[in-house]
């Protein structure tokens, strides 16, 4: 039997304001230094920079992320990642790569494969993407002891968990001054939820962001209920300012 470990959503969808996200991309891009908390952490500067972007940039959750493989995970033909895994851990509490994603037993039962197709440019421009992607390989590729071929893990080779790289997001939200105002502080649970957030912003149908965050369309209804009705709201007022009709019911 194998536990997810990424499987509990927040009871409440907090996700960054556009203000707040460009205000954590630009701390991030310009503090790389003040990223990993000590020359000991296991994990480097260039690969906490990237998964953050990563998730902002494709709503990907953080198990998915950190199962990727750098060489198998990422067409750069289609420009599209690939994903159909996430970390897990066994019965002795250990971290590995699972068969399918979180939602990969739902999918099964339906008779669905469990793979998603994500493509670069969804929410960012395709070139900022793909320097990401390059930077990030030459990290991958430059730790002898990346045995499972990772994109993203430690300086050891390792898989990166959940729980510590939360703890370290938690850490950079607090140090860019974000979301203060919240007890427990930020998760890496709000990276999906903030690209949900722009998905709708930006006019996706709801359809097309299920198939591209792998959670089904009733389940992004209920969750992300208010935003859609706020951007339903905002999408009325602007057909109202921009209306050419000379038609009257009077």
């Amino acid at each position: 039997m194998l536990v997810f470990i990424c499987n509990v959503e927040p009871e409440e969808v907090i996700a960054f304001t556009e203000e707040e996200e460009e205000k954590l991309l630009n701390y991030i891009n310009n503090n790389e230094d003040k990223l990993v908390s000590s020359n000991k952490s296991k994990i480097d500067a260039k690969t906490v920079k990237n998964i953050i972007k990563f998730g902002l940039a494709t709503g990907m959750r953080i198990g998915e992320i950190c199962s990727l493989n750098k060489d198998e995970s990422i067409n750069k033909d289609l420009k599209k990642v690939i994903v159909k895994t996430t970390l897990t851990k066994d019965l002795d509490n250990k971290i590995i790569i699972g068969k399918n994603t979180k939602t990969g037993r739902k999918k099964r039962q339906s008779r669905k494969k469990d793979i998603r197709y994500i493509p670069f440019g969804v929410l960012f421009n395709e070139s900022e993407f793909i320097k990401i992607l390059d930077e990030q390989y030459k990290v991958a590729s430059s730790i002898s002891n990346n045995s499972s071929n990772l994109l993203f893990c430690t300086q050891n080779g390792n898989f990166i968990g959940h729980s510590s790289f939360n703890a370290i997001f938690k850490r950079i939200c607090r140090q860019a001054g974000i979301k203060l105002e919240l007890i427990d502080g930020c998760n890496t649970h709000m990276m999906k939820h903030t690209a949900v957030t722009r998905m709708i912003e930006n006019g996706i149908r709801i359809e097309v962001i299920s198939v591209i965050v792998g959670t089904s369309v009733e389940v992004l209804r209920k969750t992300y209920a208010h935003i859609l009705d706020d951007f339903i709201e905002s999408e009325i007022e602007k057909s109202i300012k921009n209306r050419n009709s000379k038609l009257s019911l009077a």
